[in-house]
């Protein structure tokens, strides 16, 4: 199918299938079995098979002799020769067009470094332009060699990630050929290969200088002998991750600071081999230039906290995590040695060592801190809050989960001490109880916070919020989800003290709220509101819907899922006159079809509706809403909906539809010079595919891959990687439904009746005049009947 594109652009949308495209020369070789390939030049043929089962008249049998390989004289020479050959070979294309002939060519090719090219192909100084990914068992040294030779002559391969599995076939062997055929390479990700070593990871620092990000996780087999190919290689390396190598260690990363000068980010998290010996003469050698550092999991004690704090000049965002053997003197070491003067960011979480006193410290020491998320810290109490906000006074964003130690009187004292607080969340802390305190005289409000959010603190109550309410005025956005202790009191009194509007409200899971304060939110901030959640409110009803609709104008976000609203909810924002509602989510309420004429008047502004669980509308109809939501406009629109009750003028014209669906040639003619789409798809029974344009199909495959004599035939698809540029994207099986039924046509007996003649014909028609510059009007004619 690739073939008919003329090496245009093409995004290819795999689902799980490999070995099934065809290359090249004519495999038939009777009249019957020649009908099915269409000849677009002298050297391009198109494989339509449409069907699983033939519809030709003629019997069509495959042989063992009808896919016999015909052994050339070529093939009778020895790598030694054919490797004097294939050096002799310049260009991009040429090589690819090698390459193509067989895996022995590719992997041949594969090896030639470029010195032994007789005119090697200049490369890029800057870097490729060209990304690749990887994934699972499409990972394998086939396609990296594919990748390798043909990625040259297209810009060049500038990043390069693999991600693999149980399944996943990469070695050393593969990254070997990448190193030699793309210089250009300037990032790379390896995450989960057991089987990658040392030597794969040396040559591509041998080979690719201008490597910049280098990311390394779950790679056993790598040890510090990587580290130092990379260190003496790519002086150019400006980020490095290292996530649970075990055999990585100090020698390493005491390589990457004194030769990387230009390192700028590093993580490494849970590597046992990684002490204070790496830590520390890696922020000596790099502490002008590294900004972001972040250690996880490490066995590393005090002094790499110290020499952080005195070393760590260049420091805007630090993350600390699960560091057991840290106590509280290496935290307050850290933030008294005046070295995090640009600090902006700090992570700390699961750190036992974190107290009141470090976390006193800490502030005291970044006068530039804006944003400080803590974590599971268990001994950090009320005190050590109150502390850091009375030195921390520029801090704009406070994240505290899971600090059960923390009350409410240390989140009342944070509030009152941070004049420049924007942005202040808690998650989980149980420590907080709803208990009565009053306000004193004199206390400045905190009208610098914007947001607020509140998730799952079971304690919080309406005491709290009151509490809030009277020291921050001019919140804009708000989230309370999963508190089962506040109700409409409670909240009233916060919304009310909002003076500014409003724009987001979040209550989800806040199952005691009723229709009044609904009522009250949009009538204060009905003017202003855009976003409201009220997903699982169990007791909001119509009434609050109604309510929405008349005063909230400039909404564009409502989720009412799981609530008592029923059929007279959706049609009173329907009926709205200046609502402009984009989001609409009904999941689990009690609507029904009489619900879908009102969507079809809602569908003229809706670009996102969720209606899964609402027993009451009927499958088929739910199938109609899905139908045409894939067929409406670009912008989104939902266009109409079928009626609930139909007439039989009605149903005879809906039959029709559904006929016309079925049996009209829907193929569009092919543009060359736009991208072309391929969604593939395979099942236990056989492959198919679909070729696309701007949604529109061009062109139909489908193959029963049963028969192995069709698989030994069948060249490989990383061939075609040489050939074209094109993008994957991966996209789950059910989200493809056309070609998964071209994939299951031997499961389905009657889908062959679905089409009013061969689908490869069709296509074969429209290809074979377009690429002639005939006239289209008989095609054209059909496809407006």
């Amino acid at each position: 199918m690739l073939e008919m594109i003329d090496h245009s652009y093409v995004i290819v949308e795999f689902f799980c299938w490999e070995d099934v495209l065809f290359h090249g020369m004519p495999k038939y070789q009777t009249l019957e079995e020649s009908d099915l390939i269409l000849s677009l030049g002298r050297c391009v043929d198109v494989y339509f098979p449409s069907r699983k089962r033939s519809r030709i008249s003629a019997p069509f049998v495959f042989t063992e002799q009808l896919f016999k390989k015909q052994q050339t004289t070529i093939d009778v020479l020895p790598d030694e020769c054919l490797f004097e050959i294939l050096r002799r070979v310049s260009g991009g294309e040429e090589r690819s067009s090698c390459a193509s002939v067989s895996k022995r060519w590719l992997m041949l090719l594969s090896t030639i470094h470029r010195n032994e090219q007789k005119k090697a192909q200049d490369f890029d100084k800057s870097g490729g332009s060209l990304r690749r990914c990887l994934k699972g068992k499409k990972a394998t040294d086939i396609r990296l060699a594919a990748i390798g030779v043909g990625s040259g002559n297209r810009g060049g391969l500038g990043e390069l990630a693999i991600i693999g599995n149980n399944s996943s076939k990469v070695t050393d062997l593969g990254l070997m050929t990448v190193a030699r055929g793309c210089p250009s390479l300037t990032s790379l990700t390896l995450w989960n290969l057991s089987s990658i070593k040392d030597e794969g990871v040396t040559e591509i620092a041998k080979e690719c200088h201008l490597l910049e990000k280098v990311e390394i996780s779950q790679c056993p087999a790598i040890s510090n002998k990587s580290l130092l190919a990379i260190a003496n290689n790519c002086p150019n390396l400006t980020s490095l991750s290292i996530e649970s190598c075990s055999n990585i260690g100090n020698e390493g990363l005491q390589a990457i600071g004194k030769s990387c000068p230009n390192l700028k980010s590093i993580s490494i998290k849970k590597c046992p081999l990684v002490g204070d010996q790496g830590v520390v003469s890696l922020m000596t050698s790099a502490s002008s230039s590294l900004m972001k550092l972040k250690l996880q999991g490490l066995t590393i004690s005090d002094m790499s906290l110290a020499v952080i704090g005195h070393y760590g000049l260049a420091l805007t965002d630090l993350g600390l995590s699960d560091l057991n053997p840290v106590t509280e003197k290496g935290f307050w070491v850290m933030g008294s040695g005046q070295g995090l003067q640009k600090l902006k960011s700090i992570v700390i979480a699961n750190c036992n060592g974190v107290t009141d006193l470090g976390l006193e410290a800490l502030g005291r020491g970044c006068p530039n801190l804006k944003q400080i998320s803590v974590q599971k810290l268990a001994f950090l109490s009320d005190k050590g809050i109150v502390a850091f906000a009375k030195v921390a006074p520029s801090v704009e964003t406070v994240f505290l989960e899971e600090c059960h130690s923390v009350t409410q009187v240390g989140v009342f004292g944070l509030l009152v001490n941070c004049g420049n607080l924007k942005t202040l969340s808690l998650t989980k802390c149980l420590g907080i109880q709803d208990l009565p305190m009053s306000v004193p005289s004199g206390v400045s409000s905190c009208n610098s916070l914007k947001s607020l959010s509140i998730c799952k603190c079971l304690g919080f109550g309406n005491f709290s919020l009151a509490l809030i309410g009277r020291l921050c005025h001019n919140l804009q956005e708000i989230e309370l989800t999963g508190l089962h202790k506040i109700t409409d009191s409670g909240l009233n009194s916060l919304i009310k003290d909002c003076e500014s509007g409003l724009t987001k409200i979040d209550l989800s899971g806040c199952v005691n709220l009723t229709d009044k304060i609904v009522s009250e939110i949009s009538m204060v901030h009905g003017g202003s509101l855009e976003v409201l959640n009220l997903d699982g409110c169990r007791s909001i009803t119509d009434a609050s819907v109604v309510t929405v609709a008349q005063n909230c104008l400039t909404l564009k976000e409502l989720n009412v899922s799981k609530s008592a609203i029923t059929d007279f909810s959706v049609a009173a924002l329907a009926c709205a006159e200046q609502l402009n509602l984009q989001v609409l989510s009904i999941l689990g309420c009690q609507v029904s079809n009489k619900s879908l004429p009102f969507l079809k008047k809602l569908g003229e502004t809706l670009t996102g509706l969720n209606i899964m669980q609402c027993r009451g509308v009927s499958s088929l109809l739910l199938v109609c809403i899905r139908l045409q939501m894939v067929m409406g406009t670009s912008s989104g629109e939902l266009g109409g909906f079928v009626d609930l009750d139909m007439s039989e003028q009605a149903q005879e014209a809906f039959n029709q539809l559904k006929q016309a669906l079925v049996s009209a040639q829907v193929l569009t003619l092919p543009n060359f010079e736009q991208p072309f789409i391929i969604e593939c798809d395979a099942s236990c029974k056989g492959i198919g595919a679909v070729l696309m344009q701007h949604k529109r199909p061009i062109s139909f495959f489908s193959k029963d891959s049963s028969c192995t004599l069709i698989r030994k035939a069948s060249n490989s698809c990383y061939n075609k990687e040489l050939g074209y540029d094109f993008e994957i994207h991966y996209k789950p099986g059910r989200t493809d439904r056309t070609a998964d039924a071209l994939s299951r046509q031997a499961e389905y007996g009657t889908f062959n009746t679905l089409c009013s003649g061969p689908v490869c014909l069709q296509g074969a028609q429209v290809i074979e005049e377009a690429q002639a510059g005939s006239d289209h009007s008989k095609i054209d004619a059909q496809l407006l009947q």
